[in-house]
């Protein structure tokens, strides 16, 4: 199971195992801007005492301090994950996620010949071609070491926060403007309507789309204190 929430309750260990699952990997809690979590493989406990074998990929993002799961898979991103491991003496194997994610694309040509040269290449750590399960699968006997750590407590971000808390008009609106995005995209795939064109700009999107386009996206919130967009915030809640 991989996440992309921003914070973690104590008791999603035991929904993680209630459905089936047994391994927890995420890079986005690794991103905190003050307090790194101690661990990166570790038990994540729940409140009922559920243990999730639990990961955080240790890619290096170029430019930033936090990790990427966008790697490119090129020698720095190798060495630097090894680098940024913080249990080395826990276990070798390490998860690199590559290829273009956001925004689609995913491994170009050259990605995949660097990982076959990385293979055996001197000074730097052996990198293969693997699969998640297979991933955890090789860590998992060390659950059972005194080395393995136990958190026992919610996983939070320290980024990402108080983006809409500072205006109580701004937040209420954002929120209405959120519910009404959810019933129009289903409405748009419950009743498809014939594209009208704008013959002023050329434009032959439907209008309801170009509205669901412009506004239910996950950076949404978080535009809505840039002054235009909240100007158009609330004239799309009227």
């Amino acid at each position: 199971m991989a996440a992309r929430c921003f914070r973690l309750r104590l008791g999603a260990a035991q929904l993680i195992q209630q459905a089936g699952l047994k391994y927890f990997m995420t890079i986005k809690i690794g991103w905190s801007q003050y307090n790194r979590l101690p661990y990166d493989t570790f038990l994540w406990q729940g409140i009922d005492g559920t243990q999730i074998l639990t990961h955080f990929i240790t890619v290096p993002d170029q430019g930033a301090f936090a990790s990427t799961y966008n790697a490119m898979a090129d020698a720095r991103e190798a060495l630097g994950t090894w680098k940024n491991f913080q249990q080395k003496e826990l276990h070798k194997d390490l998860l690199m996620a590559y290829g273009f994610g956001d925004g689609g694309g995913g491994p170009t040509r050259e990605m995949l010949e660097n990982i076959e040269v990385m293979k055996d290449f001197p000074a730097l750590p052996q990198v293969r071609q693997s699969s998640t399960t297979a991933f955890f699968e090789s860590i998992a006997p060390q659950t059972t070491s005194r080395m393995m750590p136990i958190w026992n407590g919610e996983l939070y971000l320290e980024y990402h926060r108080a983006r809409i808390l500072r205006r109580r008009a701004t937040n209420a609106s954002t929120a209405r403007v959120n519910s009404f995005c959810t019933i129009l995209s289903s409405s748009l795939r419950s009743h498809p309507f014939t594209p009208i064109t704008n013959t002023r700009r050329g434009n032959s999107t439907k209008p309801g789309t170009r509205f669901a386009l412009t506004s239910s996206t996950t950076s949404f919130p978080a535009r809505a204190l840039v002054p235009s967009m909240k100007s158009r915030n609330s004239n799309m809640q009227n």
